[in-house]
């Protein structure tokens, strides 16, 4: 899994597109609105290539801070 980190608009049902496919695993805002992080079921490359071709990325007050590769140890 991936984990995407952003700062900007709150998140939404339809911030992913394929939300409803299960890439999109898990996302939500941090409890001080600073941002939030967002879990995909994808490799980083297919969350770099899910991420470049949705126009929510790229509106304004939309920022990647990071894109990591997660293991989960529990519920995953």
């Amino acid at each position: 899994m991936t984990h995407g980190a952003w700062r900007g608009p709150r998140l939404t049902g339809s911030a992913w597109p394929n939300s409803t496919s299960g890439v999109l695993a898990a996302a939500g805002p941090w409890d001080d609105d600073s941002g939030a992080p967002l879990i995909f079921r994808l490799d980083e490359p297919g969350a770099r290539a899910g991420i470049d071709a949705d126009p929510y990325y790229t509106a304004p007050g939309v920022r990647i801070v990071a894109i990591r590769a997660w293991t989960p140890v529990v519920g995953a």
